[in-house]
């Protein structure tokens, strides 16, 4: 996969902000929600598990590591990294992020369109950045990079990509997640379905959220805080 210089399918200009709990894109003078804001809230069950079993001192140090090790190796997917900062054994997981990468670049049909494509929905309230817009298989494809744990978070927040980019650009998408394994420089494709369900269940985090936090969300969110979401849904597509 090579950069490409031009497409059609252009990001928005965005403002990051960080009000309280919440990470927002100022765009056109609208907070957006980022779409992985809500999500980094839930605490998925096994993450939740070693919480419970570890210290706290020790939980946030091995969330920190897993952190800056998954930036780097995002960083070298955009061609843009300075490992420096790793220590020995974060930077042995850094490279066999990078070889699982470089892997899925050299054996996968995967035309690129777009790099870092951010998006806003005026129905959602929020936005997001897609790592990759492709042609993957013959087939208009959005790319998720993951080189952490891969749950169920992870299909709720690809398929809000998916919305993002059908909103915007009116044409259907479908999603791959590639789980790019530290532990021994292979990679996984993932391909979901069941992109109401989804959905449905990002909402409803989502809604969930308005509720215990809007207080603070009627200040920073002003024009989505009270908005009746479960309506939402993904086009039909024939």
């Amino acid at each position: 996969m090579e950069k490409i210089s031009n497409s059609k399918y252009k990001s928005i200009p965005k403002i990051y902000k960080d009000v309280g709990d919440f990470e927002f894109y100022e765009v056109g003078g609208v907070n957006y929600l980022r779409t992985t804001s809500i999500l980094s809230h839930w605490v998925p069950p096994r993450l939740k598990s070693y919480l419970q079993k570890n210290s706290l001192n020790a939980s946030e140090k091995k969330l920190k590591s897993a952190g800056d090790v998954g930036s780097a190796i995002h960083k070298q997917i955009e061609m843009s990294i300075d490992p420096t900062h790793l220590n020995p054994q974060e930077m042995k997981l850094y490279e066999n992020g990078k070889l699982a990468y470089l892997k899925f670049k050299e054996e996968v049909d995967c035309q690129p369109i777009a790099y870092e494509l951010t998006l806003a929905s005026p129905s959602l309230g929020i936005a997001g950045t897609i790592d990759l817009v492709c042609m993957y298989e013959g087939k208009l494809t959005l790319v998720d990079w993951k080189s952490g744990f891969v749950g169920e978070s992870a299909r709720w927040q690809t398929s809000a990509y998916k919305y993002l980019f059908e909103e915007t650009f009116g044409e259907e998408i479908r999603v791959v997640v590639v789980k790019l394994d530290k532990n021994n420089g292979t990679y996984f494709p993932i391909k979901y379905v069941n992109y109401d369900m989804s959905l449905r269940a990002y909402i409803g985090v989502l809604s969930a959220y308005q509720d215990t936090h809007y207080k603070e969300l009627m200040e920073a969110w002003p024009q989505f805080w009270n908005k009746d979401f479960s309506g939402i849904k993904h086009k039909e597509w024939k």
